[in-house]
């Protein structure tokens, strides 16, 4: 049979679906849409996403070389991304046209993915006009993309996998087409139209290359004379991409830790977590689910057997199963000699093939039995909606809470702060969340603060240097810790060295599926001293006979929705043999009627670093605190209230004033005069 010629279905065949397809395309388009344009920008970016900014927001010259620059703010380390260029080049046009938040980074996956149902359905049709599906197909492929856990992952993540999912069914569809067309004309235009697709395809990401061979064997199959010409210049066309492939391939894995996340897996740990990924996604446990994964592959098994149920050749019927075996064993290939898999996202390519093999086996059931069919169908839809619940509600199919982080610091963080961020790696991502930017600029108006990426390049000498030297111009360190990235600090050395080196006074943990994502906060310099200074406020209460509060100082708050820096300096009255904790809150003047009180400081001295157990009688414990001064509500002056109480059994101590002090009414709370300052930085 001339492969060439094309290949009609009987007219009912497909007709019988028509009226019905087009609705149902239509409603499973705008439903797969909605459900990926719901809480598109919820969760937070991750690495890789942050990277897909740094080069889609970069020069187009960087951006097309995959040029990356990192930074710790002293010394650049220029690295080559592991990625060619067609999708950052789509999504920097994207960037410059919309902006930079969740939603926009994001977007331009949730469209590849919302394609791939129509992408799919004409495919499908294509196959079953060949009679290698059954008729039925293309809905029921329709409906499995359309709640497929995986597109709606890598839907919602700012990277290429959807579009490259997207491209290979695209170019398979337009290779079938070309080669069911025999008028020349069409030929040429399907040819084109493949080139074009195939082009973009290839350079949106290298292992679109593992499809290759079996586009080269259907072109050489489609053409009908000179067939030997058509197989040397296929075969130059593909060793030409394979040694351009090649090349890129060696000059980014030479770089340092390059390649080091990929793994050599056996096919019998690959075969398993390829068949979760495309069936029930990654939001799953796949040892809970292993069954329903086993039902999926039984369909496509039997889907694609159904499609070489005819001589080899006959009608193609190879084609469908070779393009989603093969990228698969030409994978395992490559792994014999360099490590190159990491996760099913990277073989995206064939899950779209998948799906039509599992939409075969599906549609063979439903023509033989309907109420089989119609349940096997509710089932397999039942566990994607499983998994989606999941992937919305599970914290541990979340991201990072780089978000939290940077409340926390916008919030807290003083006049006199030093903010470090490990890795240097992470640069885009840390300033996309965290004030560093605006660090930056404070410093540039002549604030005492600054920012570093730690460790830095180079020797460890370095590091400890520049660590040793924070101790004269500022007076804390917090130090974000994220091993998102576990190469550049993988025993925490920078957090080892403050630690040893200084006291910290706050460690805080979040949300991280993952790794770890911490923040912690170093005092420089101690926490005693010998006397009140000079601009300090005396005071002299007691809160009973334990604790004497000497004075304090008020400062100015860093930028606009900080915190007011406000400095205690306690004194134990008596060997103390319990835990105490204040509570410090701003109270309006009663001439600002309308104001509210602002929400108190509730905590233990130093957050339980510095306990009240372990001070010494007499010696002046210095506490760099801070009150909520978020609302500009409050006049000029206000009121601080200053409570005590035990930790274990909350009992509240008596206080009697001193110095510029008065007492409330039930004796329990000290007032004290707190005025208010602008800001350091900003209006």
């Amino acid at each position: 049979m001339n492969t060439a010629q094309p290949l009609a279905a009987p007219p009912t065949s497909l007709a019988r679906f028509s009226p019905f397809g087009r609705w149902l395309l239509l409603i499973l388009i705008l439903l797969a849409f909605a459900r990926l344009a719901w809480q598109l920008d919820a969760k937070n970016l991750w690495w890789d996403e942050s990277l897909s900014l740094q080069r889609a927001e970069s020069g187009w010259v960087d951006l097309l070389a995959g040029r990356i620059v990192l930074s710790d703010t002293i010394s650049e380390r220029p690295t080559v991304d592991q990625h060619p260029f067609a999708y950052f080049a789509f999504l920097g046009l994207f960037v410059r046209l919309a902006g930079q938040s969740e939603f926009v980074l994001r977007f331009p996956s949730l469209m590849a993915s919302t394609l791939l149902l129509p992408g799919l359905w004409v495919l499908s049709r294509a196959f079953i006009r060949r009679g290698v599906l059954p008729p039925q197909t293309a809905p029921f492929a329709l409906l499995l993309a359309a709640c497929s856990p995986f597109y709606l992952w890598y839907g919602q993540e700012a990277r290429m996998y959807t579009l490259v999912a997207l491209l290979a069914v695209l170019s398979s569809y337009l290779l079938v087409r070309w080669a069911d067309e025999s008028d020349p004309r069409m030929r040429l235009q399907r040819l084109a139209a493949y080139c074009g697709v195939t082009l973009v395809y290839v350079f949106s990401h290298y292992f679109a290359a593992l499809l290759l061979p079996v586009h080269a064997l259907v072109l050489v199959l489609g053409v009908r004379h000179r067939r030997r010409l058509a197989l040397l210049l296929v075969g130059i066309g593909g060793g030409l991409v394979a040694g351009g492939i090649g090349v890129a391939a060696w000059f980014i894995l030479r770089q340092p830790h390059s390649g080091a996340n990929f793994v050599s897996l056996p096919f019998s740990i690959l075969l398993p977590d390829l068949l979760n990924a495309y069936s029930l996604g990654l939001s799953v446990n796949i040892e809970q689910v292993w069954w329903l994964d086993m039902i999926f592959g039984g369909l496509a098994l039997l889907g694609g057997l159904w499609a070489m149920r005819r001589p080899l050749w006959d009608r193609q019927g190879w084609l469908l199963p070779a393009l989603l075996i093969c990228p698969v064993l030409l994978l395992v290939l490559v792994n014999q000699f360099q490590p190159a898999y990491m996760n099913a996202r990277h073989l995206s390519i064939i899950s779209g093939f998948f799906l039509l093999c599992v939409a075969g086996g599906m549609a063979l059931i439903w023509q033989r039995q309907r109420i089989a069919g119609g349940l096997l169908c509710l089932l397999l839809v039942g566990g994607a909606a499983y998994s989606t619940i999941n992937y919305f509600s599970l914290p541990e199919y979340g991201k990072d809470d780089f978000v939290g982080v940077g409340q926390v610091l916008r919030r807290e963080m003083m006049p006199g702060d030093v903010l470090l961020l490990n890795p240097p790696h992470m640069q885009r991502l840390f300033r996309y969340y965290l004030p560093v930017d605006r660090l930056g600029a404070a410093e540039k108006a002549g604030l005492s603060v600054h920012w570093w990426g730690m460790p830095l390049f180079g020797e460890w000498g370095n590091t400890e240097s520049l660590l040793g030297g924070l101790a004269g111009p500022y007076r804390r360190v917090w130090l974000v810790t994220s091993q998102m990235y576990p190469f550049a600090d993988p025993e925490r050395r920078v957090e080892g060295w403050l630690a040893e080196n200084s006291l910290r006074i706050r460690e805080q943990s979040f949300h991280s599926p993952n790794s770890i994502l911490k923040l912690d906060l170093f005092l420089l310099g101690g926490a005693v001293a010998d006397a009140l200074p000079a601009n300090g406020i005396p005071v002299g209460a007691r809160f009973g006979d334990a604790i004497e509060l000497v004075g304090y100082e008020v400062g100015r708050p860093l930028w606009a929705g900080a915190n007011i820096p406000v400095t205690f300096y306690w004194q134990a009255l008596r060997p103390l043999d319990k835990r105490y904790k204040y509570i410090a809150g701003l109270e309006p003047r009663s001439s600002v009627a309308s104001a509210e009180p602002l929400p108190a400081t509730e905590r233990e001295f130093y957050d339980g670093f510095l306990p009240s157990l372990w001070w010494t009688p007499g010696t002046l414990i210095v506490e760099q605190s801070e009150v909520w001064g978020e609302r500009n509500v409050l006049g000029d002056a206000a009121t601080l209230s200053l409570r005590l109480y035990a930790a274990d059994s909350l009992e509240k101590l008596p206080v009697a004033a001193g110095g510029s002090g008065t007492v409330s009414a039930d004796g329990l709370s000290l007032q004290l005069p707190f005025p208010l300052f602008l800001p350091e930085f900003g209006e």
